[in-house]
């Protein structure tokens, strides 16, 4: 008997810890406060960023088109993309382009590769401990987002696509 309590009560107490842990902290912050800091941020560092009809947060930085998703219900979530790095001449190709995809996002730290329609775009995503550190974390993103590219297309390249 008192080992079934000892367990109910473990077993509970481990439901309790890994709820807590499991929910994303509130935000006291709107969409409207975190655009904002984003194009502040944006403008300081000499770019022109705009907010698009997504609610995301555009700029353009060495001729390449990024945004920053603006996820107001998690604030502690960091999201950057960089937007039609390589497009696809042949729809043919997509399951290789697809693999390469995957073992440049395998090859690379925190970065994604993946198709969207017939380009292949880059994102890197990244958990804050404060909403604020996105600055922390903003230009090596940047630099992320590029070796991921530059893997990328080397990797297109040697194949002969």
């Amino acid at each position: 008997m008192k080992t079934s309590i000892k367990f109910f009560l473990f077993k509970l107490l481990f439901l309790v810890l890994n709820v807590s842990y499991a929910q994303t902290p509130a935000s006291s912050v709107s969409k409207a406060d975190m655009q904002n800091q984003y194009v502040a941020f944006l403008q300081e560092e000499g770019l022109l960023p705009r907010v698009d009809t997504y609610g995301d947060v555009r700029f353009e930085f060495q001729q390449q088109s990024y945004y920053i998703e603006v996820h107001e219900e998690d604030p502690y979530f960091f999201r950057m993309v960089l937007m039609g790095a390589w497009k696809m001449e042949n729809p043919e190709l997509i399951m290789k382009v697809q693999d390469k995809c995957v073992q440049v996002t395998y090859a690379t730290k925190v970065c994604t590769a993946f198709i969207n329609e017939t380009e292949v775009w880059f994102s890197t995503e990244s958990l804050l401990a404060d909403p604020q550190d996105f600055k922390k974390i903003f230009k090596r993103s940047l630099s992320s987002l590029e070796a991921c590219k530059m893997t990328f297309l080397r990797s297109i390249e040697e194949q002969g696509l």
